[in-house]
Parts: C-alpha cells; sequence; structure tokens
C-alpha cells in the first residue's frame, strides 16, 4: 500500500474511533476483512470502502470524516 493511501487510511481510521463512529473492535475487523480481500483480489482495497461494506459507517459518517471521499456520495 502507498504510504500516502496508509497514512489517509490511519487519520480516517482515528476520526471515525474519535467520533465514536466505529468500535475499537469493527475497526480491526475490517481491517482483517481488508487484508483478506486484497490477498484473494490482488488489488489494494481502501478501508473506507470495507468500512461501508460492512456497514460500520454510514455515507454520512464518512462525509463527515473526509467530504472530499468518492465513497461517502450516494
Amino acid at each position: 500500500m502507498g504510504e500516502s493511501k496508509k497514512n489517509k487510511d490511519e487519520l480516517l481510521a482515528r476520526l471515525a474511533v474519535e467520533r465514536g463512529y466505529v468500535t475499537g473492535e469493527q475497526l480491526e475487523e475490517a481491517r482483517a476483512a481488508r487484508r483478506t480481500a486484497e490477498e484473494m483480489a490482488g488489488v489494494e482495497i481502501d478501508l473506507a470502502q470495507v468500512l461501508l461494506n460492512k456497514q460500520f459507517l454510514t455515507p454520512e459518517q464518512m462525509q463527515d470524516i473526509d467530504p472530499e471521499s468518492d465513497e461517502a456520495e450516494p
């Protein structure tokens, strides 16, 4: 994973937990799911997309955390 992508994922994760949108346990589950999916698909997957797919974050919460996020658009 590129360094800037990794930094963005870490910032998103920190903000999601700080704002009470996700728990540490949900975050770890999402990270594990992302690792598994990346290994199977052979491509990088955004942590944001995993959090949305698992319904740990809503699009509105994603927009609050990252207003420029493509994932936040309906």
